[in-house]
């Protein structure tokens, strides 16, 4: 671990002759960011950014393992900020646009030192925050930097059944021959996330995983309010009670693999845009700017009909 720790630092402990020392073309900056969000009466209000932090970290090893010495990783402090939360108790709901615009500015200030390698980690599925992230990338490119997000992609492709191939060997080795509600149902707090943070940070999550019922509803039926309003009300949508810390591990191991190939992908020169990309990002209904849109769209319709009637 030694060896692969040589080439991951953290930027806030460097002084400014250090970072000025690192190669430009041989390094990548990962950004993890993430929201602060209730995750049921049994996981940390951090939960997600203490994934967002854990897949950055596993990738970076695992780049190291692939590509050994070649990067050098500097690891932006975790970004405690997010949209998209639901409205209970604990979460803190940041707009979309300032979440976006943040991701610009941290990428725009690498820049200007000569940091062109950015990738944005996150561990929290809400669409419009993935599109916030996306969004700020896309700015980003247009500037030079080769931005990326790809946590979106690539939790899409898991819930979309995309490595189910790949997962059943995790849940056997997991000894899990079922779960309580198929995985692209558990949405929020469920059995994904409980056994994530049962591998990672097992001391915060309370024993009364065991005892939560499953409980989910259909995807186009979540709202803000669904955590608080619909079935139990406890903040959760899945099976928590099928959280294990093998399957954790599993699905840490799948999902930060994932995204390490497309960062090898990112450092190697390849167009990998298109495969970080989710597909919600074409869903004009979560786009940053969709009241512009909406209002120039409406504002064309307005005059093409004003010369229509003349």
């Amino acid at each position: 671990m030694g060896a692969l720790m040589a080439n991951l630092l953290r930027l806030e402990e460097l002084t400014w002759r250090a970072l000025l020392d690192l190669p430009r073309d041989q390094t990548i900056v990962f950004v993890p960011i993430s929201p602060i969000e209730e995750h049921g009466p049994h996981l940390p209000l951090g939960c997600d950014l203490f994934d967002a932090e854990a897949f950055a970290m596993r990738t970076s090893e695992e780049l190291q393992r692939r590509r050994p010495g070649e990067w050098t990783v500097v690891m932006y402090p975790r970004v405690p900020l997010g949209t998209d939360t639901f409205a209970y108790l604990g979460s803190i709901e940041i707009r979309q646009r300032v979440v976006r615009d943040l991701a610009v500015d941290i990428g725009k200030s690498l820049s200007r030192e000569g940091f062109n390698h950015v990738v944005f980690f996150n561990g929290h599925g809400g669409p419009a925050h993935n599109v916030a992230l996306e969004e700020a990338c896309v700015r980003l490119r247009r500037r030079g930097v080769r931005a990326i997000a790809p946590f979106g992609a690539v939790v899409e492709r898991l819930f979309l059944g995309e490595y189910n191939d790949r997962i059943a060997p995790v849940m056997a080795a997991a000894g899990i021959t079922e779960l309580p509600l198929p995985l692209n149902m558990d949405y929020h707090a469920g059995a994904f996330e409980t056994s994530l943070m049962l591998y990672l940070n097992p001391h915060l999550v309370t024993e009364e995983y065991r005892r939560l019922e499953p409980f989910s509803v259909k995807l186009l039926d979540i709202r803000p309010s669904t955590a608080l309003r619909e079935g139990p009300g406890l903040g959760y949508l899945g099976a928590p009670s099928a959280g294990n810390a093998k399957l954790g591990e599993g699905l840490m191991a799948l999902v930060s693999g994932e995204l390490a190939t497309l960062v090898e992908g990112l450092a190697d020169g390849q167009n990998v845009y298109g495969a970080t990309r989710c597909k919600l990002y074409w869903v004009p209904l979560l786009w940053t700017d969709r009241y512009w849109y909406a209002a120039g769209l409406a504002m064309a319709a307005a005059l093409l009909l004003a010369a229509a009637l003349r």
